[in-house]
């Protein structure tokens, strides 16, 4: 299955720009999210989607807000450097998550070569770590870990610490 996505760029005034990047902030979401959300949910409020295009739309944005909101409660009282895996196994074991889930990717969690599904767990992985302010765990000599895992909707994942002011100032996250 192929990833149905448009890369597409536009111009907008600096004002707009402006007051996108701060509503963006408003809900924690990377600005490109805000937007993408924004320009699909208008083209499900215009009806000009199909009902099965829309319903999986829908839970994209619904399994990325489910994905920051649990990421969050995770990290409530204590980080948890294992944040990703936990919120996708969250996905897997609430039925009605399961299910948004599966409709959001176009099929079956476990089977490899779903390029929509790697494109989601992509985008899943940068909202928690957007979500809890972390960044990713790395070697002393600075390059990331990667877990690997088994049995999971997703392959790997990156474990996460804190962020640091020093990386925040850095104009990033790692």
């Amino acid at each position: 299955m192929n990833d149905d996505t448009v890369k597409r760029t536009i111009r907008v005034e600096k004002s707009v720009d402006a007051a996108l990047v701060a509503q963006a902030a408003l809900e924690s979401k990377d600005p490109s999210e805000y937007i993408t959300d924004l320009l699909s949910r208008h083209a499900i409020d215009l009806g000009v989607l199909a009902a099965a295009d829309a319903k999986r739309v829908k839970n994209e944005i619904e399994i990325k807000r489910r994905a920051r909101d649990w990421a969050r409660e995770i990290c409530v009282k204590q980080f948890d450097p294992d944040v990703t895996l936990k919120v996708f196994q969250e996905f897997r074991a609430e039925p009605e998550l399961n299910s948004m889930y599966c409709a959001a990717i176009g099929g079956d969690p476990m089977t490899r070569g779903n390029h929509t599904q790697a494109r989601i767990n992509r985008t899943l992985g940068s909202i928690i770590k957007r979500a809890v302010n972390g960044e990713a765990e790395t070697t002393p000599s600075g390059h990331r870990i990667n877990a690997t895992v088994s049995d999971e909707y997703i392959r790997s994942y990156t474990p996460l610490r804190p962020a640091t002011e020093n990386s925040m100032n850095k104009g990033g996250r790692k």
